[in-house]
């Protein structure tokens, strides 16, 4: 492939996973976009460096595609301002924060913008194999799908933004429920409606919350679990179970997995998680592999945005 000439918005922890992705199909971060001028220095040496979006599209530098990584509540605005400017757009998850809204987004992509929202666990190896397992009817009929994700968040380990709901749009849910319940509606192909939920805010320094509890079902009948949680302790038995009828599957949170049928087992190591999916994930939007456009991704956010209004007005 012809190496393209890539711009990176934003040069936080995640836009050095991303640079990364860029450099392992042979393609070239020329332009970063961020307004503390050193730190985008030393996330591509060598880039020309913007304080803003503007001046990267107004400058001479053409780009081939633009990363979006900048703290969410910017992700909606940049993103129209890329595709308008023509400029195919990896923009992270999620699109758009809770009360934000879709409507320029969308318009710009049924005119033939090029949108492709990074959901990097759905590119982890052990989700891949269990997707293709449930599609061939391996596991029988779905009877238990449980995903319990959990982190030990010690001071720093999250940009500060994270925790002010301008920015972030809430806690965990936003932030880690996005994957998890984009990963049910992909992996069961099906829609959530959501039964009960709980949020907790564990910590008052922090506007969002730190604890999720859910369960919700998909049309056909099957019962999904959800739990979410920062945490000061680390996090017990996490991870996505789904049981069936004829066999299992189990995707453990540093990407090991496992999947048990009649007719064997099957499975894989733990993976390195910064650098493995988003460079699956740089290769999928490279060729524009469908499901992460706005109509595949968009339902959950109005299903989040949902959650929220019910523990906003009960």
């Amino acid at each position: 492939m012809t190496a393209w000439k890539v711009l990176i918005v934003g040069a936080g922890s995640i836009a050095r996973n991303h640079a990364r992705a860029v450099g392992s199909l042979g393609d070239i971060v020329v332009g970063v976009v961020d307004p503390d001028r050193e730190r985008a220095e030393r996330l591509v040496p060598g880039a020309q460096c913007f304080s803003n979006l503007s001046g990267a599209l107004t400058s001479e530098i053409s780009f081939d595609a633009a990363i979006v990584a900048t703290p969410s509540f910017f992700h909606v605005d940049q993103a129209v301002e890329l595709l308008k400017a023509g400029v195919p757009v990896l923009v992270e998850k999620p699109h758009r924060i809770p009360g934000q809204s879709a409507v320029d987004l969308t318009e710009q992509v049924h005119r033939g913008g090029v949108l492709h929202i990074g959901m990097s666990t759905r590119h982890w190896p052990g989700a891949v194999e269990l997707q293709g397992a449930l599609r061939a009817g391996e596991l029988g009929t779905i009877v238990n799908y449980v995903d319990r994700v959990g982190f030990r968040l010690a001071p720093g380990d999250l940009a500060p933004w994270y925790f002010n709901r301008q920015f972030s749009g809430g806690g965990v849910l936003v932030t880690n429920g996005v994957h998890v319940l984009d990963r049910a509606r992909w992996l069961l192909a099906e829609g959530l409606e959501v039964l009960a939920s709980r949020l907790t805010r564990v910590h008052p320094d922090r506007e969002g919350e730190d604890d999720v509890a859910l369960s919700a079902r998909t049309p056909s009948g099957v019962l999904v679990n959800v739990s979410l949680c920062w945490s000061n302790f680390a996090p017990q038995r996490t991870g996505l179970f789904v049981s069936g009828t004829r066999g299992n599957g189990l995707v453990e949170m540093s990407g090991r997995w496992s999947i048990v049928t009649e007719s064997g087992e099957r499975g894989g190591p733990a993976i390195d998680l910064d650098n493995e999916p988003f460079s699956r994930q740089w290769k999928s939007f490279r060729l524009q592999e469908p499901g992460f456009g706005l109509a595949d991704l968009e339902p959950t956010l109005e299903l989040i945005e949902k959650i929220y209004e019910k523990e906003t007005h009960g």
